[in-house]
């Protein structure tokens, strides 16, 4: 049972480090990306400055839009696989211990709630039988 929970816990720090490095990785390249652009635009208006610092902030601005969507469906990515790799871990985790319980053949909550109730109602009977004998058998006798 230890075991397959730290199977499930490994599982999600994989899913989370590998997540973590596409993310990482995605945006090293836009930040690559978003260089090649400036020197692009600085070597083809060189003689233009004004229009391309113009230029270059309208992609510095579109640029940052951009990371911010794709960052933030990839954290939406990212958390959603976490959660179903923790409900799978859950439901294993469930899983396992029933079946230890079945196992070992341990007695589950239903079962005690209804021996506890099984017992309430023989001492309720043997309660009555008692009454009915001090009732048959005479005081003094």
């Amino acid at each position: 049972m230890t075991a397959e929970i730290e199977i499930v816990t490994e599982e999600v720090e994989t899913s989370w480090e590998t997540t973590r490095k596409q993310i990482a990785e995605y945006s090293r390249k836009m930040f690559l990306a978003s260089l090649g652009v400036v020197g692009m635009a600085q070597d083809n208006l060189k003689d233009a400055w004004k229009s391309g610092q113009k230029f270059t902030d309208k992609l510095i601005e579109r640029g940052e839009t951009f990371e911010e969507k794709n960052l933030r469906r990839a954290r939406e990515e990212a958390t959603e696989q976490v959660e179903e790799v923790v409900e799978k871990g859950k439901s294993r985790f469930d899983e396992t211990v029933e079946t230890v319980i079945n196992r070992l053949n341990l007695p589950t909550r239903n079962t005690i709630s209804d021996l506890e109730k099984q017992i309430a109602s023989l001492s309720r009977k043997i309660d009555r039988i008692r009454k009915d004998q001090d009732k048959a058998v005479p005081a003094n006798a």
